[in-house]
């Protein structure tokens, strides 16, 4: 199996060594996470970023996950990224508006 890296901003927010799990339970796991993570940080407005594909939501992003484990790279990164629109919250307004223990949680792994 795979390793599954999450990152938001440059930072590794969560590092999943999916060895021990079946396929179906990593990418239940992932999917879900990454979107509540998204969900969390930019309030949904944001994309999931693997390789060269893109996810918007839960089903595009388990779809590119199914083809990724299967493919031969040994990491998989995953990068959430706000989709840049007028009236969306830059970088600092977003760590300003975050919840203590995520923003520690940023803040460690970096």
């Amino acid at each position: 199996m795979k390793r599954i890296v999450i990152k938001a901003f440059d930072r590794v927010l969560k590092d999943i060594d999916a060895e021990n799990c079946s396929l179906e339970e990593v990418i239940d796991f992932v999917s879900y996470f990454v979107m509540e993570l998204a969900h969390v940080l930019f309030n949904g407005n944001c994309v999931c970023r693997i390789g060269n594909d893109y996810a918007i939501d839960e089903m595009s992003l388990r779809k590119i996950l199914k083809d990724e484990i299967r493919g031969k790279e040994e990491e998989i990164v995953i990068e959430i990224e706000p989709i840049r629109t007028e009236g969306h919250m830059g970088r600092d307004e977003v760590l300003s508006t975050m919840p203590p223990t995520l923003l520690s949680m940023i803040r460690r792994s970096s």
